[in-house]
């Protein structure tokens, strides 16, 4: 079943499920790609409003998941704008040894006419590594600069002419300027303020990653990381949190199956028909555990109550199982949380175990153990205590 998926997509605050499917995909990344919010001081999913501050912690919870993910010679690539550029570098040096490139990203975008400084029209992605990485230079090519600079596209789709002049053996540039934003009236478009285009992204893969690899993305907003991973033949991971998951995210990905034709699927190094296999699941998140859970003093009266220990009972524990007095077990009965859980990625997903073969009664992994739904106790498999109980003092 594994080898059968091309991708999977996570609906998830990010920082959860990368905690999460740590166990799955630890040492298995090829590249990693995410656009995050910029800084801006304005509430996305993911809480951005207190800038600089609250920006860098949510960033660097994120990146310290990510570093285990990596394979040993794996790339990760940050793209960011002025707002948030400068703080990132810096970021950036506390996980990575290498800075390997700052790309710059130039595209064409309109000005007012009533503008009191210079429109801005690039963007920042940082391309870091630690200590091995892949080059894939033939696979690259850049227009010459001195044979298109300042022949912008007034309608914003590159630059002048019917096609760039190209160089033959000519050194890749980390100045881009020939791949243009997605515009309104593209077939590409989302509908999505921030959506980068699927090239861009070509571009990107196809600099570390050959035939063969996996690519990750956690800050998924319209998909076109994994969109574009799939249609170059690549397995792809992904996460989405709100409604983006399900208005943006699933339709793009069943579309790509079914052979869109937008975006780089008519390259001729490409070529999109369709195809593949996809898998998604929302993961329970710890906001609506909290919801559910007690907190129980466990001092003497009297005694300083900030001073003792707090113990924190999630009540899924009195829900979720059934205890047989008799035999001394107690058995998880997952149905009784939720009525559609998938047990087995969430035994997939704590045992770090990839699944083999799925049938109506158990799950098999890949390593050749099974675990029998109906004599899912404690006593046969402890491992699952994490599921149900957890305390914290």
């Amino acid at each position: 079943m594994n080898e059968a998926i091309d991708g999977q997509i996570i609906k998830s605050d990010n920082w959860q499920a990368l905690k999460t499917c740590k166990p799955l995909f630890q040492n298995k990344i090829d590249f990693s790609y995410i656009d995050p919010p910029f800084n801006t001081g304005t509430d996305f999913d993911y809480k951005d409003k207190y800038q600089d501050s609250t920006w860098l912690t949510l960033m660097e919870n994120r990146i310290e998941l990510l570093v285990d993910y990596l394979k040993s010679d794996a790339s990760f690539f940050l793209h960011l704008d002025y707002k948030a550029n400068f703080q990132g570098r810096i970021l950036l040096k506390k996980f990575f040894n290498k800075l390997l490139n700052e790309i710059v990203w130039c595209y064409y975008k309109p000005g007012s006419p009533h503008m009191k400084q210079y429109n801005r029209t690039h963007q920042t992605i940082f391309w870091v590594a630690n200590n091995n990485w892949k080059f894939f230079d033939s696979k690259i090519k850049i227009p010459c600069h001195e044979s298109t600079a300042g022949k912008w596209d007034t309608e914003g789709t590159g630059f002048g002419g019917d096609k760039p002049d190209f160089s033959e053996g000519k050194i890749p540039e980390d100045w881009w300027m020939d791949i243009p934003i997605v515009q309104r009236n593209r077939t590409e478009i989302m509908k999505f303020d921030t959506q980068k285009p699927e090239k861009l992204l070509k571009r990107l893969i196809n600099t570390v990653v050959d035939e063969k690899g996996t690519v990750l993305d956690f800050f998924s907003g319209s998909g076109t990381t994994s969109a574009t991973a799939h249609k170059l033949g690549l397995n792809w991971l992904t996460m989405e949190m709100g409604e983006h998951f399900s208005t943006k995210n699933i339709p793009r990905f069943k579309r790509v199956l079914c052979g869109d034709k937008s975006g780089i699927s008519k390259y001729d190094d490409v070529n999109w028909q369709g195809g593949g296999f996809f898998k998604y699941y929302e993961l329970e998140q710890y906001e609506e555990v909290l919801a559910r859970s007690q907190y129980q003093w466990q001092g003497k009266k009297g005694e300083n109550q900030v001073e003792q220990y707090s113990f924190l009972q999630d009540q899924k524990l009195l829900e979720a199982i059934e205890i047989d007095y008799k035999k001394k077990n107690a058995k998880v009965v997952f149905e009784k949380l939720y009525p559609d859980v998938d047990i087995a990625e969430t035994l997939s997903n704590l045992s770090g175990k990839h699944i083999k073969q799925i049938f109506e009664d158990k799950v098999v992994f890949e390593d050749g153990s099974e675990v029998i739904y109906d004599e899912m106790t404690f006593e046969k498999y402890p491992w699952i205590k994490p599921l149900i109980w957890w305390n914290s003092k």
